[in-house]
């Protein structure tokens, strides 16, 4: 196994639960593309905001230059780190789709 993205749809929101990539394969494009395939799918099921939660320590970062924008942070969440809510507002989910897949 190489990744896994793991969320659910609800109510025109979805949340990214999990995302993980094998360590000997980060690096080389595989979570964007995993990600992408996560709102691509999203976008199918008409979804208008998706979620994600992220620790100081993993990868809001990622997250942010994806397109996403912190919601929330919450301190001490472990002790010592920040737990950073993030969203992504999707305006036309057909073009999102498409550019994400890299159709014209």
């Amino acid at each position: 196994m190489i990744g896994v993205a793991a969320g659910y749809t609800w109510s025109g929101i979805s949340e990214l639960k999990q995302m993980w990539i094998e360590e000997a394969y980060r690096g080389r494009g595989y979570a964007r593309a995993l990600l992408n395939a996560f709102i691509v799918e999203a976008c199918s099921r008409g979804v208008r905001r998706i979620w994600v939660a992220s620790y100081d320590f993993q990868a809001p970062g990622f997250y942010e230059k994806a397109g996403f924008k912190r919601i929330a942070e919450f301190e001490g969440w472990p002790d010592g780190h920040i737990n950073v809510i993030l969203c992504k507002t999707l305006s036309d989910r057909e073009d999102e789709a498409e550019a994400l897949l890299g159709a014209h």
